[in-house]
């Protein structure tokens, strides 16, 4: 079992991305290409952002995981990166991000969960995320 406290007191908005799985089928990991998982809130569940927490049941770097970093992007532009490799084939399993970052921005439009890699050469591998977000 496990077990997230969010510092949201009130309502909690959740949604599923999509997996980030095969890191090698395109350049850059950017969101720019086919690198990226988006969400759109429809504008009728938009709501004041009180909080943002992202969890993965996995997230996986390549063999030079110093390069990889996971950003999230709010429908307003804001991005905060929420995760960078560690070791080598550095993997994170049962991932919990959370972040005031986003505070007083409407939660409704297209919010991007994209990799980043430096070199360019793929890398990220992002499995079973989820956006929580709280007012």
């Amino acid at each position: 079992m496990i077990i997230h406290f969010s510092s949201c007191t009130n309502e909690i908005y959740e949604y599923s991305y999509e997996d980030l799985t095969d890191p090698y089928a395109y350049e850059y990991d950017s969101w720019s290409e086919i690198g990226w998982s988006d969400i759109s809130v429809p504008s009728g569940e938009s709501v004041i952002v009180g909080c943002i927490m992202v969890t993965a049941a996995y997230i996986c770097s390549d063999e030079y995981p110093d390069e990889v970093y996971l950003f999230l992007r709010s429908p307003a532009g804001t991005t905060v990166q929420i995760w960078q490799g560690f070791a080598e084939y550095g993997c994170t399993a049962d991932f919990t991000f959370t972040t005031d970052a986003f505070d007083g921005e409407p939660s409704g439009g297209q919010w991007l969960l994209y990799f980043e890699d430096e070199w360019g050469d793929g890398g990220g591998t992002c499995e079973g995320a989820i956006l929580y977000i709280g007012h």
